[in-house]
């Protein structure tokens, strides 16, 4: 159960992210902050997929 709940959370920082690296876009243009948030999305996204591999495996094993 834990790990779906980390799971669901990196998610969401990773769209939070992409969602707020979209709105610097739109206000204030091409800068660095836009670089950050991509950055910050990346990494959520691989967190979440190694969450999830993990969380799949554990669901096998446990069958």
């Amino acid at each position: 159960m834990i790990f779906r709940i980390l799971e669901i959370a990196w998610l969401i920082v990773g769209l939070v992210a992409i969602g707020m690296s979209i709105y610097v876009l739109v206000t204030k243009g091409v800068n660095s902050e836009i670089i950050i948030y991509l950055v910050i999305a990346f990494i959520a996204g691989i967190i979440y997929s190694i969450r999830r591999k993990q969380r799949m495996a554990l669901e096998r094993k446990q069958k």
